[in-house]
């Protein structure tokens, strides 16, 4: 089993200026340009922001952000 932290947040609980200072963080993470773009474009469709942090031992550090959509049937 791997271990991991994962943290989520409903995006419109960033009162101020949420995609910008959502960006700022990409950035500081050193998210890769590609992924950045990719991310962005579909940021404001997203809901929910996810940040992921598995331990070195198994991903080498690796850490994740992900998106979360919902849609209304």
């Amino acid at each position: 089993m791997v271990n991991r932290f994962l943290l989520g947040f409903e995006k419109n609980m960033i009162r101020r200026n949420p995609h910008e200072k959502i960006a700022g963080f990409c950035l500081k993470m050193e998210m890769p340009e590609d992924f950045l773009a990719a991310f962005l474009e579909n940021l404001p469709e997203a809901n929910i922001v996810g940040f992921g942090l598995y331990p070195q031992k198994y991903l080498l550090g690796h850490q994740k952000l992900y998106l979360d959509f919902s849609y209304r049937i």
